[in-house]
């Protein structure tokens, strides 16, 4: 590797972080009331010829750091011809309606649950942009010549009919910085997103990938920051939560590899001595770039405790006098009104499950959400 421990120790800059990005403050307030009402649905057409598909129940995860969405789904057996992905040509891609929410899928498997009184099976598949990674899309090996944003550099990945929305920090690349080999689409705009820490999404029902950063907000200003929903204790069905540890550091050292430009980032109104071990990226050749950089390996590394909240999935249109709150996605800022009192942490994980119990339909998003102590 091109780096010396001496050659390159040359600090550049050093950069104070106080700002977080610019949040939208229409925060959505969910009413504290004894009784929540809704009504559920659920359906799933094949496309593109709509043919409805008997699906018993449905599971839709996305986790932050994955770049797709997940489903499964039990049916019968008797529906596997709408949807076999082992019937040869292209795999077969599927629309789920949940409560009025839009996903499409490509359905790439399906496990036999074959019983003694039973004949069920269970689908599974990905995101449509599941086409972007191997083994569906080809990789190749590549280098950029010219001078690109780290925006224009992923757009330049993408397919015909496919679109970016870059809604991180971007910066200047100078040609011959950005290069990789054997990498599929999807491989490479990782690449450009991690070095910044950002995080990589599909949404969900549209040909578009989405490049947001992983704390929208950092962690030590999340209680100055608008959160995206305030949910009170009554609207919250079940819950657990797990310690995972972190030190609190307040300092990094972030160094462009092979480029002789660096900085210390710190948290505003400390000394920034309480360090992580150094970060080295070839790509950090940018201050914007290595300012992010170091604000999320510091809010990554918080003292943090991982909490699951299970709430309801309201429908985009909902009866009046009810919650307009949907989907929460990944990175969302939450204000919790919780038992044992109000906090603030950032989603990490949703699992949306509509399950069927007879002729009674229930519909639930259970969340996965980081909670620190700074």
């Amino acid at each position: 590797m091109p780096w010396g421990p001496i050659a390159a120790r040359s600090r550049g800059i050093d950069v104070v972080w106080p700002p977080t990005p610019p949040i939208d403050d229409d925060t959505i307030v969910v009413p504290d009331y004894p009784v929540y009402v809704m009504l559920p649905t659920l359906t799933a057409v094949r496309l593109p010829d709509r043919t409805p598909i008997p699906l018993l129940s449905i599971s839709l995860e996305e986790q932050l750091g994955s770049f797709l969405w997940s489903f499964t789904a039990p049916m019968s057996r008797a529906g596997l011809s709408l949807v076999d992905p082992d019937a040869g040509g292209s795999p077969p891609m599927i629309e789920v309606a949940i409560n009025g929410y839009v996903w499409t899928f490509v359905v790439d498997g399906y496990d036999d649950n074959r019983r003694f009184g039973s004949n069920t099976l269970t689908l599974r598949g990905r995101s449509t942009s599941a086409a972007l990674a191997a083994p569906y899309a080809p990789t190749r090996t590549y280098m950029a010549t010219a001078d690109r944003t780290a925006a224009q550099l992923a757009s330049e990945e993408l397919p015909v009919g496919w679109t970016l929305a870059w809604d991180a920090v971007d910066w200047l690349v100078p040609g011959g910085t950005f290069s990789y080999q054997d990498l599929a689409p999807i491989e490479a705009i990782a690449q450009l997103a991690s070095s910044i820490g950002a995080a990589v999404r599909s949404a969900p029902a549209a040909p578009q990938l989405e490049v947001v950063p992983t704390y929208r907000a950092s962690p030590w200003a999340w209680a100055d920051s608008a959160p995206y929903a305030i949910l009170p204790a009554a609207v919250i069905a079940e819950g657990s939560s797990s310690s995972q540890g972190g030190t609190n550091p307040n300092g990094v050292y972030v160094y462009a590899q092979s480029h002789p430009s660096g900085a210390l980032v710190k948290i505003a109104g400390t000394d920034g001595a309480h360090q992580l071990p150094m970060v080295v990226d070839s790509l950090l050749v940018h201050p914007d770039a290595q300012r992010e950089r170091g604000r999320h390996e510091l809010a990554a590394a918080g003292r943090m405790r991982t909490v699951q909240r299970t709430v309801p999935l309201f429908p985009a249109e909902p009866l009046p006098g009810m919650p307009d709150l949907g989907v929460i996605r990944t990175g969302a800022l939450l204000e919790l009104e919780d038992l044992d009192g109000t906090w603030r942490g950032m989603v990490t994980a949703v699992r949306i499950d509509a399950t069927r119990s007879g002729r009674a339909l229930s519909v639930r998003q259970h969340l996965t959400i980081e909670r620190q102590y700074r």
